[in-house]
């Protein structure tokens, strides 16, 4: 997590134990020392951004990913903004606008569709190149807010969403029915977004194949793919290990919709259990008091329709060597394949699967979280400091990382 104060302290005071005596620590300053807000409104979101970060105050000019925000708090604050001002404030808003004094502009003017194919998730310093994420099976790019609150000083960072988030089902049964296909589709949203400076691809999961087809097409376009970071793929190309089979539709449409109960943060009854309804779900979602208990069928149904024709792609890919320097990050927590921690053998078994589809050596590193919490608060913070610097030495065109199957602590 990203501190909200840092204090020099001489000594650490111990108890008599030896031990770290926490009560004598220096109690930080937390005040604010961002600009205070010039109206009233500004000054009712600087509450709430307060508020939803535990903070005494917040400036109108204040960072929400830098003060340690990320997706579900997000979710929180647009919940609370939505109340307060009177107005739907979408999540999509809150991560690609992460100060009041931004959001409130944001707000006053037209909004871009926050379902489109590429979002922005803060930071404009283009000077380390630009961080481009693909989301994993959903399809949603806010899955990487807590990773790119992460990264260091202000370094630009968007998301890709899939196209099958359209509104219109016809949209969506006319796209693309191959990895390929649809990395095609994609390529003009990322040439656009990034303007000519250097590019690191990060994809997770489902994405990782994605951004893996995604980075040739670029190299072929003379795009400088600076890296290309794999987040738990499993094995290139499609080819999955052995008894486990691509997600079918149905499987898909109770993946979606298991994602929604555990952002909802709330415990569960006894009733709601796999198989999972969508009556069922939005029931339970419409109890809560967050941004998910806005969401209708249609919501609904554009999630699971980008699941479900994510899952119809995963195994079509056609894998191209990409030049760039690539890092394998993989989970050594229990798979969410095989049910079984993996071996030493097992990690370096993925990154040689990898290496015929790189023309340089496949950096493997590990994080130790389950596959689906590695974009979660304490999984980005593991990947964090993986892709730091990953991408600095990538970008300086050093090769001096040495190839582990640990996590750089």
């Amino acid at each position: 997590m990203v501190p909200a104060a840092l204090v020099v302290v001489d000594d650490l005071p111990l108890t008599v134990n030896s031990k770290l005596d926490v009560a004598a620590l220096p109690v930080p300053d937390l005040t604010a020392t961002g600009r205070a807000p010039r109206t009233a409104e500004e000054e009712t979101v600087c509450a709430a951004f307060a508020e939803v970060l535990g903070l005494p105050r917040f400036g109108a000019d204040d960072d929400f990913h830098t003060a340690g925000g990320h997706s579900l708090l997000a979710m929180r604050l647009a919940a609370l903004l939505t109340d307060r001002l009177g107005t739907r404030v979408g999540v999509a808003a809150v991560l690609a606008n992460p100060t009041p004094a931004g959001l409130l502009d944001a707000l006053h003017r037209p909004q871009a569709d926050p379902w489109g194919p590429l979002l922005p998730l803060g930071g404009q310093d283009t000077a380390r190149g630009t961080v481009v994420c693909v989301p994993p099976l959903l399809g949603l790019g806010w899955t990487f807010a807590a990773l790119a609150s992460r990264l260091p000083g202000a370094q630009r960072v968007l998301a890709l969403q899939s196209p099958a988030l359209a509104a219109d089902p016809a949209e969506v049964a006319a796209l693309p029915t191959t990895l390929d296909g649809l990395a095609d589709l994609l390529v003009p949203h990322v040439l656009a977004g990034t303007a000519g400076e250097p590019v690191h691809l990060v994809g997770f999961s489902f994405g990782a194949h994605l951004a893996h087809v995604l980075a040739s097409r670029l190299e072929e376009r003379g795009v400088d793919l600076a890296s290309l970071t794999l987040l738990d793929p499993g094995a290139p190309g499609g080819v999955l290990p052995v008894g486990v089979e691509v997600p079918d539709p149905v499987g898909a449409d109770q993946e979606a919709m298991e994602y929604l109960l555990t952002l909802s943060l709330r415990e569960r009854p006894d009733w709601l259990t796999p198989p999972h309804d969508p009556d069922d779900v939005l029931a339970f979602l419409a109890e809560g008091s967050g941004v998910l208990a806005g969401f209708g069928r249609p919501e609904l149904d554009r999630i699971v329709r980008s699941a479900v024709h994510s899952a119809s792609v995963l195994g079509t890919a056609e894998p191209r060597p990409v030049a760039a320097p690539v890092l394998l990050v993989a989970s050594t927590a229990p798979g969410h394949r095989t049910g079984r921690v993996p071996t030493t053998a097992d990690l370096e078994a993925e990154r040689d699967a990898w290496q015929p589809f790189c023309r340089r050596p496949v950096e493997l590193r590990t994080v130790d979280v389950v596959h689906t919490a590695i974009t979660s608060p304490a999984g980005s913070d593991q990947v964090a400091r993986l892709l730091t610097p990953f991408t600095t030495a990538a970008l300086a065109g050093r090769t001096d990382h040495p190839r582990s199957t640990q996590e750089t602590r």
